[in-house]
């Protein structure tokens, strides 16, 4: 399998202070809007590649369909902000797919969590007018103690996400 990459150049410090020049190869990703019998569902940000799998997983995941089913019409479209992944469920699961969209509402959690189109998804956004003030010394303290507020991640292995603390009751693992 071949995912669609591009390559970006980057600027990377190292603790010393030193400064090279990098090209990195990063997975391309677009926005994809899941639309099940014609429901505006969901909008994630995913390769452009095996979408037909993807939204068969989707399906299984979101338990509007079960190993064995098939989806009738999976067909994609191309908008301008995104993808269009059209799929149509039996019959059988019309009543699943409003119950799950009436729930779903309620437990999303992040930006494109609980989006259903591509225009909410990539609705123009402010700028952004804070500066980071955070200096190298700040960021690679901040990196370097970071793994000890990992403590599930040392466990596993490195099996979860490697995302900070949220709620640590001593306060942040650093100062900026």
């Amino acid at each position: 399998m071949t995912v669609p990459t591009t390559s970006y150049p980057f600027r990377r410090i190292a603790a010393s202070g030193d400064i090279s020049h990098v090209e990195r190869e990063l997975a391309e990703e677009v926005p994809i809007a899941l639309e099940f019998n014609g429901i505006g569902y969901a909008v994630l940000m995913a390769t452009p590649h095996d979408i037909e799998d993807l939204v068969a997983g989707f399906l299984l995941a979101e338990r509007l369909q079960f190993a064995g089913d098939t989806v009738i019409n999976v067909s994609l479209h191309r908008a301008e902000a995104g993808l269009v992944a059209r799929a149509t469920l039996p019959a059988d699961r019309a009543g699943a797919l409003l119950d799950r969209i009436r729930h779903r509402a309620s437990d999303s959690s992040c930006g494109l969590c609980g989006i259903e189109n591509l225009e909410q998804a990539m609705r123009p956004l402010p700028p952004v007018a804070a500066k980071c003030e955070a200096g190298n010394d700040a960021v690679f303290n901040a990196l370097a103690e970071l793994s000890r507020f990992q403590l599930l991640n040392a466990r596993m292995s490195n099996g979860v996400q490697k995302g900070p603390p949220i709620g640590v009751e001593e306060g942040p693992p650093f100062r900026i």
